[in-house]
């Protein structure tokens, strides 16, 4: 199932690929990922959406993000999660809990 849902993320519909990560998040949420598996990949892959054009794949990008800070440990989130973001935004984000907060940091 992962690598169709997977495969989801570089299809040419945008709808698609707002629901492939929409399905990734309520994985992440289920705690049904594994964190190596998000971490090796799959967030790498996710984290240049948040900088896509259509507002929709913006959105569920943003929401994944907020789905790993759920799940994620405050260690992992300082560790992993924000140094990764840090060349997708203007200026370091503190809480990500709030997709408007993130969306709004993000390079235009």
């Amino acid at each position: 199932l992962m690598p169709l849902i997977h495969q989801g993320l570089t299809d040419s519909e945008e709808f698609v690929i707002v629901k492939a990560i929409e399905a990734f998040t309520s994985l992440t949420r289920s705690g049904l990922l594994r964190k190596t598996n998000i971490v090796g990949g799959l967030l790498q892959d996710i984290l240049p959406l948040l900088l896509h054009p259509n507002v929709w794949i913006r959105y569920a990008a943003s929401g994944f993000i907020m789905g790993l800070a759920e799940s994620f440990s405050p260690a992992d989130i300082q560790c992993t999660l924000l140094p990764s973001l840090r060349s997708y935004v203007r200026h370091p984000v503190l809480q990500l809990n709030q997709s408007l907060v993130l969306l709004d940091a993000l390079v235009p």
